[in-house]
């Protein structure tokens, strides 16, 4: 349903964005609603559908011709719950609810947002932005990680939160993020060292120095010159250590 309303608000939106909050208008008619109405139910029908998490612990293998899985990745998502919440947050994570952002905007400033899970996940969100699409989608990451944090098989739990430190690190506005970005990245390669989801962890550092890499520019100063390198020593390590990864 949340699909339904963000379609016709996307096919409509030339027609409400000028439009401004009336009263007494009928509420059950589309054609009355402004942009303000459109992302607030949007959300709310989003949040809605992953609101009891244990009650949708259903594996994906219930659902065959719905969560077209794989073999190799369905332990990534394994229930009916992570198929929603991913919708869910693909929908956050877009940025887009066509509204004008208001003085006290919620902007991801605090540093904890890029540490460790546990960390990541204690965090309680100070904003009066209720409809910050960020906020949402930082509130919901903390959700599949407490629903994933015991798992016996940590895939999961590794491959969300892998998704919410790239989130994290494109949107943060800390100074300091990419060193953060790192060490978490650093400290999960040597915790999970033996899970083959650590391929991928040893990708985004790589990614990460490939970056730092086409920084460098010839001359007196050495910096960045080797970072290329580090990047494709460590894509040598992930092949090596997983080479069905």
């Amino acid at each position: 349903a949340a699909e339904k309303y963000a379609n016709f608000r996307d096919r409509n939106r030339w027609k409400l964005q000028d439009r401004t909050v009336s009263t007494g208008l009928d509420n059950s008619d589309l054609l009355t609603w402004t942009l303000e109405d459109f992302a607030t139910k949007i959300s709310e029908l989003y949040l809605a559908s992953v609101a009891e998490p244990q009650a949708i612990k259903i594996s994906s293998d219930e659902f065959p011709r719905i969560l077209r899985t794989y073999e190799e990745t369905k332990v990534l998502r394994p229930s009916l719950y992570d198929f929603l919440a991913n919708r869910a947050l693909d929908y956050f994570k877009s940025g887009y609810n066509y509204l004008s952002a208001p003085a006290y905007k919620f902007e991801i400033t605090d540093p904890d947002a890029l540490k460790a899970y546990p960390i990541f996940e204690a965090i309680q969100w100070d904003t009066r932005d209720s409809q910050s699409l960020d906020l949402k989608a930082l509130n919901l990451y903390q959700d599949l990680i407490r629903f994933h944090v015991n798992d016996e098989d940590p895939s999961a739990l590794i491959h969300t939160d892998l998704a919410r430190l790239q989130y994290v690190h494109e949107h943060s506005l800390d100074t300091e993020k990419d060193a953060q970005y790192l060490e978490t990245l650093e400290a999960y390669k040597t915790t999970f060292a033996d899970n083959p989801q650590v391929a991928e962890v040893i990708y985004l550092i790589a990614d990460y120095w490939r970056n730092q890499g086409n920084k460098y520019q010839p001359g007196p100063s050495d910096a960045y010159r080797y970072d290329l390198k580090k990047a494709y020593d460590l894509c040598g390590e992930a092949i090596e250590k997983f080479p069905n990864s």
